[in-house]
């Protein structure tokens, strides 16, 4: 799980190393990761393979927008939530709906 600016070091990850993160990673929960901007759908392809949940607050316009392209980019891994009412760290707003989601992907 990557809230927000943590979402940083997978993006990061992406844009340096030399192999699959699959052999890692073997799924990702970004948390509205404002990062994913920063990279290039060739560089989120390297994710291919890997299980997300791109989860983001209704009230979160940068999160729906990141979340979004996530699972446009990579929409056979990608399941993209969002939680009613949340603002950006939605899992404060609602963990319980949070936590159930992460329970439903794991």
């Amino acid at each position: 799980v990557t809230p927000s600016a943590s979402g940083f070091t997978i993006v990061d990850w992406i844009q340096n190393a030399d192999k699959s993160l699959s052999q890692y990673i073997e799924k990702w929960i970004p948390v509205a990761p404002g990062s994913v901007q920063q990279a290039t759908t060739e560089e989120l392809n390297l994710l291919s393979g890997i299980p997300i949940l791109a989860i983001y607050g209704s009230k979160d316009s940068m999160g729906k927008k990141v979340s979004t392209r996530l699972g446009s980019t990579l929409s056979e891994e990608t399941k993209v939530v969002e939680i009613p009412n949340a603002t950006h760290p939605c899992y404060l707003d609602d963990p319980q709906r949070f936590i159930k989601e992460v329970v439903q992907f794991v």
